[in-house]
């Protein structure tokens, strides 16, 4: 998000079967979720770039990682209404699943089809 010109690529869909993940995509709900969650949007950017400190984000995504989910559901910022999904995939274990969605066999099965 936030990010200068994109490069050519493909862009595909995905399905996806995990186990537990966090999920804050309804945003923060001080009911639901500890304090530290509040600043779950904050400028990453210029807190790690410019104040040189790490973000409240990604102390909770350690959180999360810590705590073996395997992601984090949460509210697009740049989109209203969409939302985002972040996998670890260091956490996935056997049952979890992230297939990219192409019926009709379209994408490249193998590094043949890329320039070298």
């Amino acid at each position: 998000q936030g990010a200068g010109i994109t490069p050519p690529a493909t862009l595909a869909a995905y399905t996806i079967t995990l186990g537990e993940v966090a999920d804050l995509s309804r945003g923060y709900d001080p009911v639901h979720w500890d304090d530290a969650w509040a600043d779950w949007d904050c400028p990453w950017r210029k807190i790690a770039r410019i104040d040189k400190k790490t973000p409240p984000s990604w102390k909770l995504a350690d959180d999360i990682i810590s705590a073996g989910l395997r992601g984090l559901l949460f509210p697009s910022l740049r989109h209203a209404g969409g939302t985002n999904l972040v996998i670890f995939p260091a956490n996935l274990m056997a049952g979890d699943e992230v297939d990219v969605y192409d019926p009709d066999n379209r994408l490249p099965r193998d590094q043949s089809s890329w320039p070298h």
